[in-house]
């Protein structure tokens, strides 16, 4: 989708461009303004036009030519947009609410009550509260060799093992935000899978 933004003539802030039309194509929105432009400049009182009598763009500076790429601007889809917004709100939550740990003290222990969805935030601070800064936690099975791959808590960063040599790397260990994990939890729907990893994790 691309959308025409130009300078309405009537403006008290005229060198501002708005958006006045939109298309499918940059292309459609070349022809449209070529379709829409007078044969010649005209005068309308103190105004000079470009554009016909009547157009929807008759209030509107014609761009020049070397300005049609500033003029002319590609905007994401509405399904595009939606997600894009979707994902900022879901980033202000994680940073003003997910933070938050939902917890109930017990003998200075927190717990976190899991009828929520787990955030990576709260899966953190449970293993720092514990005291916990190295474990393993293998997540399936290498179909070539039979190595077990999974995530790795190494002095409290965290990780994911990837593989034995059948990956061709040299590192299997690849840095993974607490996020990561804490949506592998929030997948689960195998009860038995969900109650060990809160074992592994010590959410329990």
């Amino acid at each position: 989708m691309f959308v025409l933004n130009l300078n309405d003539m009537r403006s008290p802030k005229v060198e501002m461009l708005e958006p006045v039309a939109k298309a499918e194509t940059r292309e459609e929105l070349v022809s449209f303004l070529a379709r829409e432009e007078a044969p010649e400049s005209w005068r309308d009182g103190r105004w000079g036009k470009s554009f016909k009598k009547g157009s929807v763009l008759e209030w509107y500076n014609k761009p020049y030519s070397t300005d049609i790429d500033r003029c002319i601007v590609e905007v994401p889809s509405k399904e595009d947009y939606a997600q894009q917004l979707y994902e900022a709100a879901k980033q202000d939550w994680e940073e003003k609410i997910g933070s938050i740990p939902n917890v109930a003290q017990v003998s200075g222990v927190v717990e976190i009550c899991l009828d929520y969805p787990l955030t990576g935030e709260m899966l953190k601070q449970q293993l720092r509260t514990k005291g916990i800064f190295d474990l393993r936690h293998n997540t399936h099975t290498c179909s070539l060799c039979g190595y077990e791959c999974g995530y790795v808590l190494q002095q409290g960063e965290l990780y994911y093992d990837s593989g034995c040599s059948c990956t061709y790397q040299s590192n299997n260990l690849e840095p993974r935000d607490w996020q990561s994990l804490a949506d592998v939890y929030n997948s689960l729907t195998d009860l038995d899978r969900k109650a060990e990893f809160e074992k592994i994790w010590s959410l329990v």
